[in-house]
């Protein structure tokens, strides 16, 4: 039995669209932001900072705090574990290193800050009073109805923009990398790593594979038939980031959507 919190944002309706059996009765409630209680000895976590702090009016770390409250307060919370999902972004913006799960992390900007914050909080907490925890670590998540904004998600945010016919920017030459991960795979990962992952333990989602970020772009044009890409000067360093991913493929992961197959799984307008 598992709790779900977030499990009405992009990736956790996802989790809960595959996992969710009516039958079975596997997931015990999938709460909303106003519902902190946790129903089962088990809890996948997955609200994100811009998420609740906006809407909620309540700082991020203290809602973690009300969950873990209310988790530690049941009788079978000791049997249990709290599945964190957090970002790779923790580990800061290194561009030569593909980060290891015991890769020093130096978050950089509020989001990635308040994520390292809510992992500290977790495992502090669950060493004081001897509970489990898994944190998840995940890369950046794609689907063809991802939301995307100028400044979070910004692939699927030109993406929209060259579905509607539109020029997009590009700074310099776009020959940067990052490690994309469709929602989907993002969701079985996240089931692998809670069915067969170690307790009090952090593992990376994605796939370990960086793409090119003006090869998807150029891609879309092709395959849409429309949009536009120019380049503008750079205005900063060009940031490339992937992670390691061998501790999740030890436990079976393999990557249904890679390379073009990727690409085409996350084009607004053709799926």
């Amino acid at each position: 039995m598992l709790t779900v919190f977030g499990g009405h944002g992009f990736i956790g309706s996802q989790y809960v669209a595959d996992y969710y059996d009516h039958a079975v009765g596997n997931i015990a409630s999938v709460n909303t932001r106003a519902d902190y209680e946790v129903h089962s000895k088990d809890v996948l976590y997955l609200i994100q900072p811009y998420s609740y702090a906006e809407v909620a009016g309540d700082s991020n770390l203290t809602l973690l705090t009300r969950v873990l409250d209310s988790w530690r307060r049941r009788s079978d919370s000791k049997n249990g574990v709290f599945n964190f999902v957090s970002s790779a972004k923790v580990y800061g913006n290194d561009r030569t290193f593909r980060h290891r799960e015991d890769f020093p992390c130096k978050p950089e900007g509020f989001y990635s800050n308040i994520r390292y914050c809510a992992e500290r909080l977790l495992t502090l907490y669950c060493a004081a009073y001897g509970l489990h925890y898994r944190i998840l670590r995940v890369v950046n998540a794609v689907g063809a109805n991802a939301p995307g904004t100028a400044e979070q998600n910004v692939l699927h945010f030109l993406l929209n923009k060259l579905a509607a016919g539109e020029t997009v920017e590009v700074q310099g030459n776009g020959k940067f990398f990052r490690d994309y991960i469709h929602v989907e795979d993002c969701s079985r990962a996240i089931e692998i790593v809670m069915t067969r992952g170690d307790a009090n333990s952090i593992y990376n989602i994605g796939n370990g594979e960086s793409q090119c970020f003006v090869d998807i772009l150029e891609y879309a044009v092709r395959r849409l038939g429309k949009g536009k890409i120019v380049f503008v000067p750079q205005k900063a360093p060009p940031l490339s980031f992937s992670i390691n991913t061998d501790k999740l493929k030890s436990l079976g992961y393999v990557p249904k959507y890679t390379g073009e197959a990727l690409y085409e799984v996350i084009l607004p307008c053709v799926n």
